[in-house]
């Protein structure tokens, strides 16, 4: 895992929620983000992992699955640039209810959960949040 490149950053920060937030809070995220990249066919994550953290999809496709019931479900959605997903572990505290694989090669960043939780709290005391 690397820190996120000025080029990715600006990616993630044009596309998705996270261009629809205040820049301080945006900044805040992307400076704890890591990024990483993955071969076609390899996990991001696993339906039924109780482990927390964003991800975000910075290039290439990744196919995005039900695991509500099994843990191979159908495939639901085809996620590109932009795409974050993640925040149902985080927010509730349950396991994941997606599971969602590479299907081209891809960079992908991470935001861990601490690290969110850290970024959320400075923004509620900032009063973005």
């Amino acid at each position: 895992m690397r820190t996120i490149p000025g080029e990715a950053a600006s990616l993630l920060s044009n596309f998705g929620w996270l261009s629809h937030i205040p820049e301080d809070y945006r900044d805040d995220l992307l400076d704890v983000c890591r990024c990483y990249d993955l071969r076609p066919g390899q996990a991001i994550t696993h339906g039924g992992d109780e482990t927390g953290g964003l991800f975000g999809i910075v290039s290439g496709f990744a196919g995005v699955y039900s695991a509500i019931g099994s843990s191979e479900g159908p495939l639901i959605h085809i996620a590109g640039t932009g795409f974050w997903f993640g925040l149902f572990p985080v927010t509730i505290g349950r396991a994941r209810i997606l599971s969602v694989s590479t299907r081209t090669p891809c960079v992908v960043a991470r935001i861990p959960k601490v690290a969110l939780q850290t970024c959320w709290s400075g923004s509620q005391r900032r009063g973005v949040g």
